[in-house]
């Protein structure tokens, strides 16, 4: 699952927010029990920092969340989903 994040985060056109919101669909749909113990902990702040935002006008809080934040702050999210990788292919 986060091969498959770090592959649209660098390959997917389009600017970081929609690269980011297309995992909306593939890297949130990962039940936290299918992520190894040890990194439970870094993939529930990951989520907490993509859902910081509360949902309006039809869109979810992860979508709201990667529209309203500046790329700064979507940077460090990316840069999270690509640590998380690494350390996630371990189990893999």
């Amino acid at each position: 699952m986060f091969r498959e994040a770090r592959d649209t985060l660098a390959t997917h056109p389009g600017d970081l927010r929609v690269r980011l919101d297309i995992l909306d669909k593939e890297l949130f749909m990962l039940p936290e029990t299918q992520v190894p113990e040890d990194l439970h902990q870094e993939y529930a702040d990951l989520r907490r920092r993509c859902t910081k935002l509360k949902a309006s006008n039809g869109e979810g809080p992860i979508s709201a969340t990667f529209r309203r934040s500046r790329i700064a702050t979507l940077e460090g999210i990316a840069q999270i989903i690509v640590d998380l990788c690494h350390e996630f292919d371990g189990f893999c």
